[in-house]
Formats: C-alpha cells, sequence, structure tokens
C-alpha cells in the first residue's frame, strides 16, 4: 500500500501522521509524493505508524519485477 493511499484510506492528515511519526508534515508530503526518499529513521517511523501496511518498497516504489496485467497489453 502506497502512503498515499494509506493517508487517504484512514483519512489521516499530513500533519497528524507527521506528528506520529515525529516529523514534519512537510516530510510526510514529500515522502509521499516521491519527491525524496524518507531517511532510515523516517522510513521505520512511518512502518511503525502504519502497523507494517506501508513498507520501504511502497515508498520507494521497487517493482518485484513481475508483469502487470496492463503491461501485457
Amino acid at each position: 500500500m502506497t502512503l498515499k493511499e494509506y493517508l487517504d484510506l484512514n483519512k489521516v492528515s499530513l500533519k497528524a501522521f507527521g506528528e506520529r511519526c515525529g516529523v514534519s508534515a512537510a516530510t510526510i508530503l514529500r515522502a509521499r509524493d516521491g519527491v525524496v526518499l524518507p531517511s532510515r529513521k523516517t522510513m521505520q517511523a512511518i512502518i511503525k505508524a502504519t502497523d507494517g501496511q506501508v513498507t520501504p518498497a511502497d515508498v520507494w516504489r521497487i517493482d518485484d519485477g513481475s508483469v502487470t496485467k496492463e503491461e501485457t497489453r
């Protein structure tokens, strides 16, 4: 699950989530939008705050190499 999906699904504001992670809303915004890669400390806080629903692969958009349905068209 992406960070954006998590925040939207749980109706959590950037400010509230940032406070939960111990960082600013701007830091969460940049991580959510892929502007910057979060630091190790921030990533650990995101994982903890989402109970593992958002992983580094989700934030860093790491693909496992599998082909999606759309790619086969």
